[in-house]
């Protein structure tokens, strides 16, 4: 039986999902994230950081936040402390988008179904950092799923059309099996010979190829400076270690930047 939302709750989910409909459609783009499954719009375009800027402040509208600042008011326009009942150790952070959304990716509901509506808002914290919170209903079983992860104090630079899942630092979210496990994930879904494929397959082979090269990458930056593979203990997860006690082989660093390149000459159609 599915487990009922809050009906205000349920509201805000609803105009958000509204709200970010319309800003996609005002400005011609399609901001999905890259997930195990590939992007599938013919039209993928992230937004510019000035239309980012504007869906933040339309969100921060609708959870009852100053435009601004963020900062939670209350019915008559004073600041309260509306987060004052987050995990006081903090949210993660997550460095980008795409790292957050492929940790959701990474853990299912109770009901074992890992999509949900993922309406997402920019919160401030009690410290005064940022942080994104996804929030909405599983598709399986309808319960409330929510995540809080805090924003990096400076964002990426622009990439392009390049997948980047952080800086150079290792990720903080995502230990290095599960880097490679999604990495596995992303190459198995892109079809022999992409480079003979066409249109919307070949753009969504393109990207899943580009996926996987980046989170390849993510592993590479959990070897120490002065080691040749992963230590086991960069390993957290029980995914983790489930890949790595299946192969440790793989995470040797000559091994893992072979593959890398594998992936990145398959996107040029030099593979």
């Amino acid at each position: 039986m599915a487990v009922q939302m809050d009906p205000e709750r349920r509201r805000k989910l609803a105009e958000l999902a509204r709200v970010h409909e319309e800003w996609q459609a005002r400005h011609g783009i399609d901001d999905a994230e890259f997930t195990p499954d590939g992007a599938e719009s013919d039209r993928r375009r992230s937004p510019t950081p000035e239309q980012e800027w504007e869906l933040v402040r339309r969100t921060r509208e609708v959870l009852g936040q100053d435009p601004e600042t963020g900062h939670y008011l209350d019915a008559g326009g004073a600041e309260t402390d509306a987060v004052a009942d987050l995990d006081p150790a903090g949210p993660p952070l997550a460095r980008t988008n795409h790292e957050a959304h492929l940790f959701m990716d990474l853990r299912p509901c109770s009901c074992g179904e890992p999509a949900f509506t993922r309406s997402s808002a920019v919160v401030t914290l009690p410290d005064g950092a940022l942080a994104s919170r996804y929030s909405g209903e599983c598709k399986g079983c309808g319960r409330p799923r929510e995540f809080l992860f805090r924003l990096p104090p400076e964002p990426l630079e622009d990439a392009g059309e390049e997948i980047r899942y952080g800086g150079a630092e290792p990720s903080r979210l995502l230990d290095a099996g599960e880097w490679l496990w999604a990495a596995d994930r992303f190459a198995k879904a892109v079809p022999a010979e992409p480079h003979r494929l066409a249109g919307a397959e070949q753009r969504r082979a393109r990207g899943r190829l580009a996926a996987a090269a980046a989170a390849i990458d993510e592993v590479l930056k959990f070897v120490p400076p002065d080691a040749d593979s992963v230590p086991e203990t960069a390993i957290r997860s029980e995914l983790g270690r489930s890949a790595y006690a299946r192969e440790p082989g793989r995470f040797r660093a000559t091994r893992l930047v072979a593959v890398r390149d594998t992936y990145r000459r398959l996107l040029t159609g030099r593979a």
